[in-house]
């Protein structure tokens, strides 16, 4: 299902929009997510998407990728989040609770990640372990794994941080 055909993405935050079979998000700074509102297909996923760094205004992070195990029945929700950092050449996977940010692994890329150059970030989150892998070239340019240190369950999605970019796709494999 492209963006355009699906109704089921719902932004929170940010500035958001979906045209030409892509969703993107222009604000070059704080967070923002989009979650696919319909996802009922479990906890356990992998998430694959397809994104293009833009511009942006934070001096500390510039991420970009896919969140898992989305809560968005929470206020504020709840996640893990695999991405990369533009500015720091980090893989990395995060979880957000009860308004707590927690880096729960990182590591450097074989790269350095370009704005307008298209990447594939995947995320996993199986059982009691997560992963986050960024794709480059259709090679493997970093990872990370982590144990799930939160009971978090629910649907999947995109987030930026401190950097617009734009998804041209958002593949889940259950």
């Amino acid at each position: 299902l492209t963006f355009v055909d699906s109704a089921g993405w719902v932004a929170q935050g940010g500035s958001w929009w979906r045209r030409d079979d892509m969703l993107g998000q222009d604000q070059p700074f704080a967070g923002s997510n989009a979650f696919d509102d319909a996802w009922g297909f479990g906890n356990d996923v992998v998430v694959r998407a397809i994104v293009s760094w833009g511009t942006g205004t934070d001096t500390t992070y510039r991420l970009a990728g896919v969140l898992m195990r989305a809560d968005t029945g929470t206020t504020p929700a709840s996640w893990y989040f695999c991405c990369a950092n533009a500015l720091d050449g980090n893989v990395q996977l995060w979880s957000f609770s009860r308004g707590a940010f927690d880096l729960l692994a990182e590591a450097p890329l074989s790269v350095s990640v370009a704005p307008g150059a298209w990447y594939g970030v995947v995320g996993s989150a199986i059982g009691g372990e997560l992963s986050c892998a960024i794709e480059s070239d259709g090679a493997l340019a970093g990872s990370v794994s982590a144990g799930a240190s939160l009971p978090l369950s629910g649907g999947i999605g995109v987030r930026t941080y401190g950097t617009a970019a734009v998804f041209s796709s958002v593949t889940a494999y259950r």
